[in-house]
């Protein structure tokens, strides 16, 4: 006889499989990608997180498993995406620890408390006035991860942080 296996309700270590979260069309940062991301924003144990161009809210979700003291905002401006994050968040048990935000980003980041770290999943093409109320907004010592998914948006980024005087890392995922 062979018992079959049930998939736990979530994984126990980071890099949950993106079936396991509501997603629209792809609009999730895929796992592999998601655990190095979650690795370049080094968590701290506690404080803010903002998640710009959430999608699915997988990066945030899976923030919150790891540092449940955190309090990360899911910022995203699409209503099925946010349905999909408040659906995950009830998956994955994080209650109060994602907040959904909705709206367009910067126009949505005002008001936000000033977080440690941000990750910048998606900008709706508004990559510069995002990227400049990051960084007005980024407490001393913070981090600022982006995904890009085009070697121009990578060119962008770097180009704002060297004139801004920011040192920039650039790794080239390919998966």
């Amino acid at each position: 006889v062979r018992r079959q296996k049930r998939e736990a309700k979530h994984a126990l270590s980071p890099g949950i499989p993106d079936h396991m979260f509501a997603h629209q069309r792809g609009l999730i940062t895929k796992d592999e990608v998601r655990l190095f991301t979650l690795a370049k924003l080094n968590l701290p144990r506690r404080g803010i997180v903002w998640d710009v161009g959430s999608g699915s809210g997988s990066v945030a979700v899976e923030a919150a498993l790891i540092a449940p003291e955190l309090t990360v905002y899911a910022v995203e401006k699409n209503a099925r995406c946010i349905k999909d994050i408040r659906a995950n968040i009830r998956r994955f048990g994080v209650g109060t620890a994602v907040l959904p935000v909705p709206g367009d980003a910067p126009e949505a980041l005002k008001g936000l408390p000033r977080p440690n770290r941000i990750f910048i999943g998606g900008t709706g093409g508004e990559l510069l006035p995002v990227l400049r109320a990051c960084c007005r907004a980024l407490l001393p010592a913070g981090r600022i991860v982006i995904n890009a998914a085009t070697l121009e948006t990578v060119d962008r980024a770097a180009a704002f942080f060297r004139k801004h005087g920011w040192a920039a890392e650039v790794t080239l995922l390919n998966l």
